[in-house]
């Protein structure tokens, strides 16, 4: 899935982990016999779901409004529910470290002065606030053009179709047609059809998710330029939530069908075909092997470093191997060892607190925080 790729690849990762962890909880509330009946989550699992839940809030500054949305409309929609089979006592002990650890993220967010600017709101209530002469200059601009990826297989289809070849019909249709909607519907579906408790509230997370992107989508800009782009990161993981909706409703529902294997083919052979292509020549690691291939004739500023390749440089970022040797190309000198832009990476691999990224010719961090 080409925003599972893409969200790997930048600061979306927490989030896709902590929504993997997620699902797999509630997988293991299924009990696989002949009634298919659902195990009670233990108290451990419990404070792991909270905690998960607490995890996708404050992982991101550009979606923690859209989860911070999301989690009031659930807890609005469970309050009676949980505040009636729940001590106050118990509400206090229970949510008080996730409450300080959502306060100090957001200090944390707030305080210090960022680069990208600060939340706006969009196109035409920016005037009542007079946010300088962005806000006029943005009525003619789709806030979202350059935010969908181009490489997803998905937009490649549509840019085929004649009826949607225009590019900003194409960023409407990728943003309500493919991530929202699908999101809204399949968690409308857990909730109505599924027979597990937990995954119900998995399934109204969804759709309250779902809702709160479409209202991101509507009202929130950068106030640097009254853009989308950050508000794009939410819609991504609206696709991924639909993934994790599927998961749970092929796993739920096609074993009890008497036409399960019918149903298993074709899904196994569309998911194998979906991986093949997407490890084609659009794929970050297909990307990463061409640039690495072109780092044995010149010299690019595009280095990367697998964490298997990462444990045959030593302190001093230089490799006796041939065969890394080989890889890195020009990235290395003679001696074997790299510039300042590996040694930044592979310190960020191993967790080594260093100030590498000052010297460093292309560093990302100097470039995004430095100036």
């Amino acid at each position: 899935m080409p925003e599972i790729d893409y969200s790997l690849g930048i600061s979306n990762y927490t989030i896709l982990f902590c929504l993997f962890a997620l699902t797999s909880l509630l997988l293991d509330t299924y009990k696989i016999n002949n009634n298919f009946s659902i195990t009670k989550i233990s108290k451990d699992n419990v404070t792991l779901f909270i905690f998960l839940l607490t995890s996708l809030l404050i992982s991101k500054a550009s979606t923690f409004p859209t989860f911070f949305f999301s989690f009031i409309f659930l807890l609005l929609h469970y309050y009676r529910r949980f505040f009636n089979s729940t001590s106050i006592k118990s509400l206090f002990q229970t949510f008080l470290l996730p409450l300080l650890i959502v306060i100090i993220s957001f200090l944390s967010w707030i305080i210090p002065k960022s680069n990208h600017g600060s939340l706006a709101i969009s196109n035409p209530f920016c005037f009542i606030l007079d946010i300088n002469s962005q806000c006029l200059n943005s009525t003619f601009n789709n806030p979202f053009t350059g935010w969908i990826l181009q490489d997803d297989h998905k937009i490649q289809l549509l840019t085929n179709l004649p009826l949607f070849s225009h590019h900003n019909i194409i960023v409407f249709i990728y943003i309500w047609f493919i991530s929202i909607l699908p999101c809204f519907f399949l968690g409308t579906y857990l909730v109505k059809c599924s027979i597990n408790p937990y995954v119900n509230i998995f399934g109204n997370l969804s759709r309250y998710y779902s809702i709160s992107t479409a209202l991101s989508v509507v009202f929130i800009r950068e106030s640097t330029r009254l853009g989308g782009g950050h508000t794009a990161h939410s819609y991504y993981i609206a696709c991924i939530f639909s993934l994790m909706c599927l998961s749970l409703i092929i796993y739920e529902f096609i074993p009890s069908s008497n036409y399960s294997s019918l149903i298993l083919f074709p899904i196994t052979l569309i998911i194998v075909l979906l991986f093949t292509y997407n490890n084609t020549n659009t794929s970050i690691l297909s990307k990463r092997i061409v640039t690495m291939n072109l780092a044995k004739t010149k010299i690019t500023n595009n280095v990367s470093l697998t964490i298997q390749e990462n444990n045959y440089f030593d302190s001093s970022i230089c490799t006796n191997s041939n065969v890394i040797r080989e890889t890195f190309g020009l990235f290395l000198d003679d001696n074997g060892c790299g510039t300042n832009d590996l040694a930044e990476i592979k310190h960020s691999l191993d967790s080594t607190r260093s100030n590498v990224s000052i010297n460093a010719d292309n560093s990302f961090i100097k470039n995004w925080v430095i100036k």
